[in-house]
C-alpha cells in the first residue's frame, strides 16, 4: 500500500481527483482511485443512476475498426469510463493521437436495461457499450 503525506494532498485537490483521500493517521493518508480502473478487488460500492441522453469517447483511427466491431470493452479496467462532454473526450484521446469522438446514446442504452454509475469525481462507468448505441464519425 502506497501512503502520501499531508503537504501532499489537500482536501480540494483529493476531491477534485480521481482519487479519494483517507486519513490513516495523523502523519498518513490512504489514497484510492474512485473509478477502480484495474484493480479487480475494490469495492466501489456504486448504485446505479440514470445517465444523460448522451454521452461521449475519444479515441484514435487505430481502434476505430474493433470498436465498430465489438463496441466499447472494458477490456483490463473494471468498467469504460465514457465522458460527460466533448472536450474531456478530446483529452483522452489526445494521449494517444489525433482524436476521434464517437457519440454514445447513452439514454438508448439505459432504457435498453444497460446499467450506468457515477463514480465520486463525476465520472460516468458502464459494463460495455455496444456498437449499435455508438455514432460514428
Amino acid at each position: 500500500m502506497r501512503y502520501a503525506s499531508p503537504s501532499h494532498l489537500s482536501a480540494r485537490s483529493a476531491a477534485a481527483s480521481r482519487f479519494h483521500a483517507h486519513r490513516a493517521t495523523p502523519q498518513e493518508f490512504l489514497l484510492r482511485g474512485v473509478q477502480g480502473h484495474s484493480i479487480a478487488d475494490v469495492e466501489l460500492n456504486l448504485k446505479g443512476k440514470t445517465p444523460p441522453d448522451l454521452l461521449f469517447h475519444g479515441t484514435v483511427a487505430a481502434f476505430l475498426e474493433n470498436i465498430r466491431e465489438l463496441g466499447l470493452q472494458k477490456r483490463s479496467r473494471n468498467r469504460v469510463h465514457p465522458s460527460v462532454d466533448e472536450a474531456t473526450a478530446v483529452k483522452v484521446a489526445q494521449r494517444r493521437g489525433k482524436p476521434i469522438i464517437l457519440v454514445i446514446a447513452a439514454g438508448r442504452m439505459y432504457e435498453a436495461g444497460h446499467e450506468f454509475f457515477q463514480s465520486a469525481n463525476g465520472v460516468w462507468l458502464t459494463d460495455k457499450v455496444p456498437p449499435g448505441h455508438i455514432r460514428f464519425p
